[in-house]
């Protein structure tokens, strides 16, 4: 989890759901978002188990492939988390549907 703002967070890369959501308990956040950058397991496998113990999580990516996707992001979409602004850049390589993300706080 990594904190960009006072208190906005934001996820990326997880793969234990159950260590993230004590984490998001322990520092008194709200996991409103995931952001998956492609399908592999590596990147995604916490997303099912997520998107059932919090109904209503938003799982963003490119890829149509993506474990328990409920919006597909478009390359130079901008989304914005609180304070943190995050803009989608469709980066094939990896992955077909690889999606990288630039985030930058209010004010910056």
């Amino acid at each position: 989890m990594e904190g960009v703002g006072h208190r906005d967070r934001l996820c990326y890369r997880h793969s234990r759901p159950f260590q993230l959501l004590e984490i998001v308990g322990r520092e008194g956040v709200s996991l409103t978002a995931v952001l998956t950058t492609h399908h592999h397991w590596d990147h995604a496998r916490g997303n099912p188990e997520l998107a059932r113990l919090r109904p209503g999580l938003a799982v963003l990516g490119a890829d149509e492939r993506i474990f328990s996707l409920t919006r597909r992001l478009a390359h130079g979409e901008e989304l914005r988390f609180g304070a943190i602004h995050v803009r989608c850049l469709l980066t094939p390589g990896h992955t077909a549907g690889h999606m990288s993300y630039f985030l930058w706080e209010d004010d910056c």
